[in-house]
């Protein structure tokens, strides 16, 4: 009776080791779809260096990001990544896309987010640029605390290198300014110029 528990217990860990390896991988022989954090996702990696490439071909569209919903949904950053990437394809913001594919596909291979003062700026005039209020306003939510970490990375850098960023005060004067005057409804041309010269020059 022994020898045949055993054995029955032995079949169960076989077919279960069959079945979660069967589920892991699709017929056809595509790794499947891994929710929950977006990092180090297999499928997400791929498909992010796969669109990084293709971006270099041609303009990418929102066809070419099939899939990617229900791969970031779990995971709070790559879906707010995915939701500008999406954005700047439909409103033509060229430059953009690739800001947004790189910092996607870092934030998937490393797990690390990306963050420049230039693209941040660059992409808080395009939002500005096309009345795009909700996105406008969940940057600036997330603005200081990167800020904060960016000095703090800036500061940290010119402890070992004194040449390095030495517009650092300007800049940081220049982008404070502007922010305090978009937070309290100023979408003026002026807004968007002093943002271009954080853009012009800001170092990443």
């Amino acid at each position: 009776m022994k020898k045949i528990f055993l054995l029955v217990v032995v079949l169960i860990l076989v077919v279960g080791v069959v079945l979660v390896v069967s589920i892991a991988t699709k017929s056809s022989g595509e790794k499947e779809i891994v929710t929950g954090s977006a990092v180090k996702n297999p499928v997400l990696v791929e498909k992010m260096e796969s669109l990084y490439n293709l971006n270099l071909q041609r303009e990418i569209t929102l066809d070419d990001l099939k899939g990617l919903d229900e791969i970031v949904k779990n995971d709070d950053h790559a879906s707010k990544e995915l939701k500008e990437l999406k954005w700047f394809i439909e409103n033509k913001e060229t430059l953009h896309i690739s800001h947004s594919i790189t910092a996607l596909e870092v934030y998937a291979s490393t797990g690390k987010e990306v963050f420049c003062i230039i693209d941040a700026s660059s992409h808080l005039r395009a939002y500005i640029k096309h009345n795009e209020e909700d996105l406008l306003l969940d940057n600036l939510q997330e603005l200081p605390q990167e800020l904060k970490e960016w000095k703090e990375s800036v500061k940290q850098t010119q402890s070992k290198d004194s040449t390095y960023f030495k517009n650092f005060e300007d800049i940081n004067k220049k982008i404070n300014d502007v922010l305090a005057r978009i937070n309290s409804g100023d979408r003026s041309k002026q807004v968007s110029s002093d943002l271009y010269y954080v853009e012009l020059y800001g170092v990443c």
